[in-house]
C-alpha cells in the first residue's frame, strides 16, 4: 500500500515513469486502494483496543505522539524550507521581502489550522483526518457496533454520493462548507475507518470458556454435562467490540 500511495504521486500524477498515457491512467486508478486501505487497517487495529479500560485516552495519548507530533515538525520544517525558497532568491536580489504578506497568506497552511485547506504539505492531510477519526472513534465504534448495517450503509451511501456530485460539480469546492469536508472531513476516510472497525468485530478469537484454566474448563464442562448441555468449546466469540455480524 505505501508503495502505491508513492507510485501514485510520483510516476502516475508527474508522468516520469515513462509508461504510455493509458498505462499510467489504469495503474493510478488500481493504486487508489491504498489510501482507503491504510483507513481501514487505523479503524481495525484501534477498534481492538475498545472494552480496555481507559482504552480511548490511552490511544488518543499514543496517537497525539505518533500522529501530531510529526505532523507539526513536518509542517514545520517544510514551511521553513518554502519560506527560504521564496525569500531567498529575494535576499539575494537585495529587494525588500514582504514578510508580513507572506506570513498572513501561509500561516494557518503552515500546520493546517484551516480545516477547509490542504496542509503546506499536502500528503500530511491524512495525519491530520486520522487524528480526528480518532478523536470521535468512540462514537463511530457505538453506532458501528448498535446498528453496523445502517452505519456503515449511511457512510458508504454519504461516500458514493460525495464523490458523484464532486466529479459532475467541482466548482462546489469553492464553498467553505464542501472545502470543510473535502479537506478534512473525507467521506472516504469515515467509511473505511468505520468497515475496519466492523471487520475487528468480526475477527473471532476463542470464547472465554477457552481461555479459562484447564481445571476450570474441565469443571465447567462436568456440570454442563450434568445438566444434559453441551459447553460450546468450539464456539467463537468477537473481539474488541463485539460487534454485531
Amino acid at each position: 500500500a505505501a508503495l502505491a500511495v508513492a507510485f501514485l504521486h510520483f510516476a502516475v500524477e508527474s508522468g516520469q515513469s515513462g509508461l504510455g498515457l493509458p498505462v499510467r491512467m489504469l495503474l493510478r486508478d488500481l493504486s487508489r486502494f491504498a489510501v482507503p486501505y491504510f483507513f481501514l487497517v487505523s479503524g481495525f487495529f484501534l477498534a481492538g483496543h475498545v472494552g480496555e479500560e481507559g482504552w480511548w485516552r490511552r490511544e488518543t495519548r499514543k496517537r497525539l505522539r505518533t500522529v501530531l507530533v510529526p505532523y507539526l515538525v513536518w509542517s514545520l520544517a517544510f514551511g521553513i524550507f518554502m519560506l527560504a525558497a521564496v525569500a531567498g532568491p529575494e535576499l539575494c536580489r537585495a529587494q525588500a521581502f514582504d514578510w508580513s504578506a507572506w506570513w498572513q497568506s501561509k500561516r494557518f497552511l503552515l500546520v493546517g489550522l484551516d480545516l477547509r485547506e490542504p496542509p503546506l504539505l499536502l500528503p500530511l492531510w491524512y495525519l491530520r483526518t486520522l487524528l480526528l477519526l480518532v478523536l470521535v472513534s468512540p462514537v463511530l465504534f457505538g453506532l458501528v457496533r448498535k446498528a453496523p448495517r445502517t452505519t456503515l450503509g449511511t457512510l458508504g451511501l454519504v461516500y458514493l454520493s460525495y464523490s458523484l456530485i464532486i466529479d459532475r460539480c467541482p466548482d462546489l469546492a469553492a464553498y467553505d462548507a464542501v472545502a470543510l469536508v473535502r479537506q478534512t472531513l473525507a467521506p472516504e476516510a469515515f467509511f473505511f475507518f468505520s468497515v475496519g472497525a466492523w471487520l475487528r468485530g468480526r475477527d473471532a478469537e476463542p470464547s472465554a470458556v477457552g481461555r479459562l484454566p484447564a481445571a476450570d474448563r474441565r469443571g465447567r464442562s462436568e456440570s454442563a454435562r450434568r445438566r444434559g448441555r453441551r459447553l460450546p468449546d468450539g464456539s467463537r466469540g468477537t473481539q474488541g467490540m463485539g460487534l454485531l455480524q
